[in-house]
This record gives C-alpha cells, sequence and structure tokens, in this order.
C-alpha cells in the first residue's frame, strides 16, 4: 500500500502539467481569428524582415518559456519544442490581445525532412507577449 502511494504522489504533478492547457493550444491556428482581428499578425508582417505570417507557416496563439541556460521553447501541439536562433523573436507586438502569452508562426508538426519525421515545426517568428 504504501509504494501505490508514493507512485501516485510521483505520477499526480506530471499529469497535472499535460493539462495546463486547453484541448488543441498551440496547434495549427489555434485562435488565428483573434490574432487577426487584433492586429497583431498584419503588425508582425510590416515588423518582421522574415517572411513570418505570409502563406509560410501559420500562426497561432501559444505559450513561451526559457530553460535554465536561456533557450527559449514555444508549445507546439502538445509539445514543446526549441525556438531556433534563425527564428525572428520579438517583444514590441503590441497588438497582441493582452490575454495572449505569444504568437507563434511555424509550419505543420508533421514535416518530414528526408527520410526523418519531426515531432517540431519549423518556427518562423515568435511575439511574446505580456498575457498570462
Amino acid at each position: 500500500m504504501r509504494y501505490f502511494i508514493i507512485a501516485c504522489v510521483c505520477i499526480a504533478p506530471s499529469l497535472a502539467v499535460a493539462d495546463e492547457f486547453p484541448p488543441g493550444f498551440g496547434g495549427w491556428a489555434y485562435n488565428h481569428g483573434r490574432l487577426h482581428e487584433s492586429g497583431a499578425v498584419d503588425e508582425m508582417r510590416k515588423k518582421s524582415p522574415k517572411d513570418c505570417c505570409r502563406g509560410e507557416g501559420e500562426c497561432r496563439e501559444s505559450h513561451v518559456r526559457w530553460d535554465a541556460n536561456n533557450i527559449p521553447s514555444a508549445y507546439i501541439d502538445g509539445h514543446w519544442c526549441p525556438i531556433p536562433s534563425s527564428a525572428d523573436l520579438r517583444f514590441d507586438i503590441t497588438k497582441l490581445p493582452p490575454d495572449m502569452q505569444a504568437m507563434v508562426c511555424a509550419g505543420h508538426t508533421t514535416q518530414y525532412l528526408g527520410e526523418r519525421r519531426t515531432v517540431c515545426p519549423e518556427i518562423f517568428c515568435v511575439a511574446i507577449g505580456g498575457g498570462v
């Protein structure tokens, strides 16, 4: 009985992490309409030197965190995906809805690179806001 209680205590925190976002959060076009309505997509198009939100990839609401080495990752399709240094990481997109923490423009999760399937899509640009 004591081993069962320890197992429950160890597993419970990991289950809570899996449920921290609503279903579909960070997925292809999640809250895409709100991002267009707020003007965040147009603002990103104007400010980014990259081809963000212009048909290459899709903008979606997401969440960004930094690891102990100060490397950012975005939550995309249920996975924490490292944001490459080649992506345009912006803190000056002022038109994100106030309850949104980030907007990520990225490709589809199911990409194929030769014979290798990737879990994380290519990330083109990220806007960090003040929400949540």
